[in-house]
């Protein structure tokens, strides 16, 4: 005769549960690589499938932070025109009138910019950098895909056009 413990029941019911638990973690990884697998064939097939440094072109990069750079270049030029208004009568050789800046940041999980810097640039003004990133740093980009921050550097050209070059 088979008895039945609410003892052995409940052990039962909570074996099935854990199980039940655990196979839902583990669909959920599972789901996750695969659309993580999906996102890098797909950052492999766009753009060539390699940025300059060799590495997987970002789609987020080349796309949604592209875009806000380019939405936002007038107030990079703000800028720049402040600088060169300040400058415009100096004969020090050392003021550059045009060159790049390389800029970094990172674009937190809600598009908001974290720490925006100065990486490399040859203009010696303080004030022109602060106001580069004082802009930057208002800026709200997309959310990055899967919710990660995203690294950001971007080359900033800068030419002037008084002096008839475009």
């Amino acid at each position: 005769m088979i008895r039945f413990d609410f003892k052995n029941i409940t052990n039962l019911l909570m074996i099935a549960v854990a199980a039940l638990v655990l196979g839902l973690f583990a669909s959920m990884y599972i789901r996750m690589n695969r659309m993580e697998n999906r996102y890098m064939q797909a950052v492999q097939s766009q753009q060539g499938g390699l940025d300059k440094a060799g590495r997987p072109a970002d789609p987020y990069l080349n796309g949604p932070v592209k875009n806000t750079v380019v939405k936002h270049s007038g107030e990079i030029l703000s800028c720049y025109r402040e600088y060169l208004e300040r400058n415009k009568n100096s004969t020090d050789p050392n003021i550059l009138k045009e060159g790049p800046v390389i800029m970094d940041w990172q674009v937190d999980e809600d598009g908001t910019v974290v720490s925006p810097a100065v990486v490399r640039s040859g203009f010696q003004d303080a004030l022109f950098h602060s106001c580069l990133i004082k802009k930057i740093s208002a800026w709200r980009f997309p959310e990055p895909p899967f919710g990660v921050k995203k690294y950001v550097e971007h080359t900033f050209k800068f030419q002037d056009d008084e002096n008839g070059k475009k």
